[in-house]
Protein backbone atom coordinates (compact mmCIF):
# COMPACT_ATOMS: atom_id res chain seq x y z
CA UNK A 1 0.00 0.00 0.00
CA UNK A 2 1.14 3.36 -1.16
CA UNK A 3 2.33 5.80 2.16
CA UNK A 4 1.09 9.23 0.33
CA UNK A 5 -2.68 8.22 2.19
CA UNK A 6 -5.30 5.62 2.72
CA UNK A 7 -8.07 4.31 1.56
CA UNK A 8 -8.30 1.73 3.49
CA UNK A 9 -12.08 0.77 4.26
CA UNK A 10 -12.93 2.70 1.41
CA UNK A 11 -15.10 1.50 -1.84
CA UNK A 12 -14.57 2.88 -5.17
CA UNK A 13 -17.03 2.26 -8.27
CA UNK A 14 -14.63 2.58 -11.55
CA UNK A 15 -17.06 3.01 -14.78
CA UNK A 16 -15.09 1.38 -17.89
CA UNK A 17 -12.26 -0.40 -15.45
CA UNK A 18 -11.19 -2.62 -18.27
CA UNK A 19 -8.55 -0.85 -19.76
CA UNK A 20 -6.68 1.78 -20.56
CA UNK A 21 -7.03 4.80 -18.28
CA UNK A 22 -10.02 3.27 -16.23
CA UNK A 23 -7.32 0.10 -15.20
CA UNK A 24 -4.66 1.92 -14.41
CA UNK A 25 -6.89 4.26 -11.78
CA UNK A 26 -8.68 1.08 -10.65
CA UNK A 27 -5.43 -0.27 -10.01
CA UNK A 28 -3.70 2.76 -8.39
CA UNK A 29 -6.78 3.16 -5.88
CA UNK A 30 -6.27 -0.24 -4.96
CA UNK A 31 -2.72 0.33 -4.06
CA UNK A 32 -3.69 2.79 -1.74
CA UNK A 33 -6.09 0.52 -0.11
CA UNK A 34 -9.51 1.03 -1.60
CA UNK A 35 -11.95 -2.27 -3.00
CA UNK A 36 -13.22 -1.84 -6.43
CA UNK A 37 -16.49 -2.04 -8.57
CA UNK A 38 -15.25 -2.67 -11.80
CA UNK A 39 -17.73 -1.25 -14.16
CA UNK A 40 -17.51 -2.72 -18.26
CA UNK A 41 -19.39 -3.15 -21.30
CA UNK A 42 -18.61 -6.64 -23.51
CA UNK A 43 -15.24 -7.33 -22.61
CA UNK A 44 -15.81 -9.68 -18.93
CA UNK A 45 -12.51 -11.29 -20.07
CA UNK A 46 -10.31 -7.81 -19.52
CA UNK A 47 -12.49 -6.60 -16.19
CA UNK A 48 -11.86 -10.04 -14.92
CA UNK A 49 -8.16 -9.56 -15.53
CA UNK A 50 -7.85 -6.22 -13.63
CA UNK A 51 -10.15 -7.95 -11.12
CA UNK A 52 -7.39 -10.64 -10.93
CA UNK A 53 -4.90 -8.13 -10.51
CA UNK A 54 -6.14 -6.03 -7.86
CA UNK A 55 -6.61 -9.13 -5.75
CA UNK A 56 -3.23 -10.24 -6.11
CA UNK A 57 -2.71 -6.77 -3.82
CA UNK A 58 -4.87 -8.16 -1.10
CA UNK A 59 -8.12 -6.01 -1.87
CA UNK A 60 -11.37 -7.22 -3.05
CA UNK A 61 -12.93 -6.51 -6.53
CA UNK A 62 -15.92 -7.32 -8.11
CA UNK A 63 -17.00 -7.08 -11.97
CA UNK A 64 -19.89 -5.25 -13.38
CA UNK A 65 -21.70 -4.78 -16.36
CA UNK A 66 -23.64 -2.14 -17.75
CA UNK A 67 -24.49 -0.17 -21.29
CA UNK A 68 -24.52 2.74 -20.34
CA UNK A 69 -26.70 3.72 -23.47
CA UNK A 70 -29.47 2.19 -21.56
CA UNK A 71 -30.79 4.53 -18.20
CA UNK A 72 -32.08 1.25 -16.86
CA UNK A 73 -28.83 -0.54 -16.96
CA UNK A 74 -27.01 2.39 -15.35
CA UNK A 75 -29.71 2.38 -12.95
CA UNK A 76 -29.50 -1.06 -12.13
CA UNK A 77 -25.80 -0.95 -11.85
CA UNK A 78 -25.31 1.78 -9.19
CA UNK A 79 -28.04 -0.31 -7.52
CA UNK A 80 -26.12 -4.10 -7.52
CA UNK A 81 -23.00 -1.60 -6.55
CA UNK A 82 -24.58 -0.50 -3.29
CA UNK A 83 -26.82 -3.95 -2.88
CA UNK A 84 -22.75 -5.11 -2.28
CA UNK A 85 -21.58 -2.36 0.16
CA UNK A 86 -21.54 1.48 0.25
CA UNK A 87 -19.29 3.17 -2.37
CA UNK A 88 -17.17 6.20 -1.51
CA UNK A 89 -15.47 7.04 -4.36
CA UNK A 90 -17.28 7.52 -7.87
CA UNK A 91 -14.71 7.38 -11.51
CA UNK A 92 -16.45 8.47 -14.55
CA UNK A 93 -14.25 7.46 -16.75
CA UNK A 94 -16.73 5.46 -19.32
CA UNK A 95 -17.10 7.63 -22.28
CA UNK A 96 -17.56 7.32 -25.89
CA UNK A 97 -16.29 9.02 -29.12
CA UNK A 98 -17.82 8.18 -32.80
CA UNK A 99 -15.91 10.73 -34.84
CA UNK A 100 -17.96 11.55 -37.98
CA UNK A 101 -18.11 14.45 -40.76
CA UNK A 102 -20.42 16.71 -38.96
CA UNK A 103 -22.88 16.72 -41.94
CA UNK A 104 -23.43 12.81 -41.40
CA UNK A 105 -24.47 13.66 -37.85
CA UNK A 106 -27.76 11.95 -36.94
CA UNK A 107 -29.98 12.37 -34.12
CA UNK A 108 -29.58 8.79 -32.62
CA UNK A 109 -25.50 9.25 -32.90
CA UNK A 110 -26.25 12.55 -30.52
CA UNK A 111 -28.55 10.87 -28.62
CA UNK A 112 -25.98 8.32 -27.89
CA UNK A 113 -23.36 10.56 -26.89
CA UNK A 114 -25.28 12.43 -24.70
CA UNK A 115 -27.04 9.08 -23.10
CA UNK A 116 -23.41 7.57 -22.24
CA UNK A 117 -21.29 10.90 -21.83
CA UNK A 118 -23.61 12.93 -20.16
CA UNK A 119 -27.27 11.33 -18.93
CA UNK A 120 -25.23 8.23 -17.32
CA UNK A 121 -22.71 10.22 -15.72
CA UNK A 122 -25.33 12.42 -14.06
CA UNK A 123 -27.71 9.03 -12.68
CA UNK A 124 -24.74 7.29 -10.74
CA UNK A 125 -24.30 10.61 -9.31
CA UNK A 126 -27.65 11.17 -8.33
CA UNK A 127 -27.84 7.27 -7.01
CA UNK A 128 -24.45 7.56 -5.19
CA UNK A 129 -23.29 10.84 -4.06
CA UNK A 130 -25.93 11.80 -1.99
CA UNK A 131 -24.87 8.66 0.97
CA UNK A 132 -21.64 9.27 0.59
CA UNK A 133 -22.19 13.07 1.64
CA UNK A 134 -24.79 11.83 4.56
CA UNK A 135 -20.96 9.97 5.38
CA UNK A 136 -18.72 12.65 5.46
CA UNK A 137 -17.36 12.21 1.77
CA UNK A 138 -18.67 15.15 -0.07
CA UNK A 139 -19.23 17.41 -1.78
CA UNK A 140 -18.94 15.42 -5.92
CA UNK A 141 -15.23 16.82 -7.19
CA UNK A 142 -15.88 17.22 -11.20
CA UNK A 143 -12.65 16.79 -13.21
CA UNK A 144 -14.18 16.85 -16.05
CA UNK A 145 -15.02 20.00 -17.77
CA UNK A 146 -18.03 21.45 -16.91
CA UNK A 147 -18.94 23.25 -20.61
CA UNK A 148 -20.46 20.82 -23.02
CA UNK A 149 -18.93 17.46 -21.58
CA UNK A 150 -17.33 16.18 -24.98
CA UNK A 151 -16.24 12.69 -25.77
CA UNK A 152 -13.28 13.68 -26.33
CA UNK A 153 -12.48 14.05 -23.21
CA UNK A 154 -12.74 10.25 -21.93
CA UNK A 155 -9.13 9.86 -21.44
CA UNK A 156 -8.99 13.10 -18.95
CA UNK A 157 -12.89 12.75 -18.12
CA UNK A 158 -13.57 11.46 -14.33
CA UNK A 159 -15.18 12.49 -12.01
CA UNK A 160 -14.54 11.87 -8.28
CA UNK A 161 -15.95 11.68 -5.30
CA UNK A 162 -14.12 12.08 -2.56
CA UNK A 163 -13.17 13.47 1.16
CA UNK A 164 -14.41 16.54 1.69
CA UNK A 165 -15.94 18.63 4.95
CA UNK A 166 -19.67 18.84 3.82
CA UNK A 167 -19.52 23.36 4.81
CA UNK A 168 -17.03 23.40 1.85
CA UNK A 169 -17.19 25.29 -1.49
CA UNK A 170 -18.49 23.05 -3.54
CA UNK A 171 -16.04 24.54 -6.33
CA UNK A 172 -17.11 25.70 -9.98
CA UNK A 173 -18.65 22.34 -11.12
CA UNK A 174 -20.97 22.59 -8.23
CA UNK A 175 -22.14 26.11 -8.33
CA UNK A 176 -22.08 26.84 -11.72
CA UNK A 177 -19.18 28.78 -12.82
CA UNK A 178 -18.89 32.44 -14.69
CA UNK A 179 -18.21 32.69 -18.51
CA UNK A 180 -15.33 34.57 -19.28
CA UNK A 181 -15.31 36.98 -21.62
CA UNK A 182 -13.08 38.75 -24.09
CA UNK A 183 -11.98 42.33 -22.95
CA UNK A 184 -11.89 44.79 -26.44
CA UNK A 185 -9.72 47.38 -25.61
CA UNK A 186 -9.27 50.41 -28.49
CA UNK A 187 -5.97 50.93 -30.19
CA UNK A 188 -4.55 53.71 -32.70
CA UNK A 189 -6.64 53.55 -35.73
CA UNK A 190 -9.84 52.92 -34.07
CA UNK A 191 -8.83 49.03 -34.13
CA UNK A 192 -9.31 46.70 -31.44
CA UNK A 193 -7.30 44.47 -29.42
CA UNK A 194 -9.17 41.77 -27.67
CA UNK A 195 -7.51 39.98 -24.88
CA UNK A 196 -8.64 36.46 -23.68
CA UNK A 197 -9.14 35.68 -20.22
CA UNK A 198 -9.44 31.89 -18.79
CA UNK A 199 -13.73 31.05 -18.01
CA UNK A 200 -14.41 32.41 -14.50
CA UNK A 201 -11.41 35.09 -14.09
CA UNK A 202 -12.81 38.44 -14.22
CA UNK A 203 -10.24 41.13 -16.11
CA UNK A 204 -9.29 43.92 -14.42
CA UNK A 205 -10.03 46.71 -16.08
CA UNK A 206 -6.39 48.86 -16.68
Amino acid sequence: MSDLFSLSGRRALVTGANTGMGRAIALGLASHGADLVLHHKGDEDGAGRVRDEIRSQGREASVLEADFNDGAAVEALAEDALRRGAVDILIANAAIEKRTAWTDVTPDLLDTHFAVNFKALIMLTQKLVPAMAERGWGPRRCDRQCDGLPAARRSAGLCVAESRPAHRDPGPCARGRPQGRDDERPLAGGRSKRRQTRPGIPIRNS
